[in-house]
């Protein structure tokens, strides 16, 4: 069976199929895009508007693409971050398809980190310090540099 990514490589941007190796879900690239996918728009909805568009500087350049999509910058932030849990968010983002691509706590928090630190590693300290600054506080502790 051929998976929506497969059926449409030439569509995808090379860069974001290479990433979802690094991000090691090169057995799946597809989950690999929806995870990076639901975890960028969890994100980005929790934001403000000038947060989000400097935020969305920052990332690198596959990433890009995915922040924005489907965005409307006409919604504002639904959930207040300081009260909410960013990992169960993203689950609640992610819908019917949490039990596939974030089956469980640890697996939502290794996804997290993974993509946070993936941009974490890509950026100096000054740039960092600016992703930082961005972050809603309960996103922040999962944007450490992470080794791969």
């Amino acid at each position: 069976m051929i998976t929506i990514i497969e059926a449409h490589q030439n569509e995808i941007h090379p860069e974001l199929l290479a990433l979802t190796r690094e991000l090691r879900w090169d057995g799946d690239s597809e989950k690999g895009v929806r995870v990076l996918r639901t975890v960028l728009h969890t994100l980005r909805d929790l934001l403000r508007l000038d947060d989000a568009i400097a935020l969305l500087m920052l990332l690198p350049h596959p990433m890009k693409g995915v922040f924005v999509e489907n965005w409307s910058t006409a919604d504002l932030p639904s959930v207040s971050p300081e009260a909410s849990d960013f990992l169960v968010l993203v689950r609640q983002k992610a819908g019917k398809l949490a039990f596939l691509d974030f089956s469980d706590p640890s697996e939502t928090e290794q996804s997290v980190r993974y993509i946070l630190g993936y941009i974490s590693e890509r950026l100096d300290t000054d740039r960092h310090s600016e992703l930082l600054r961005y972050l809603p506080p309960l996103v922040r502790p999962y944007a450490r540099a992470y080794a791969f």
